[in-house]
């Protein structure tokens, strides 16, 4: 906060701390995002790599019984 003061020393200047946190808002926001974006690719990456182990299970249990 004491850097944030430093930016509104002067009432024609407060707007400088209002844009460094609105700044720091977007970069968090951008994060949140990226953070979603990688959870749900991992979640589809491995449904397709339980359904490829379901199949080659398959076809292990059918090769076993012929």
């Amino acid at each position: 906060t004491y850097g944030l003061t430093r930016l509104a020393t002067s009432p024609l200047h407060v707007w400088r701390g209002w844009l460094v946190i609105l700044l720091l808002c977007f970069v968090m926001v951008g994060h949140v995002i990226q953070l979603w974006s990688l959870y749900f690719k991992s979640k589809k990456q491995a449904k397709k790599q339980a359904s490829l182990n379901e199949e080659q299970m398959q076809s292990l249990q059918s090769s076993a019984y012929t």
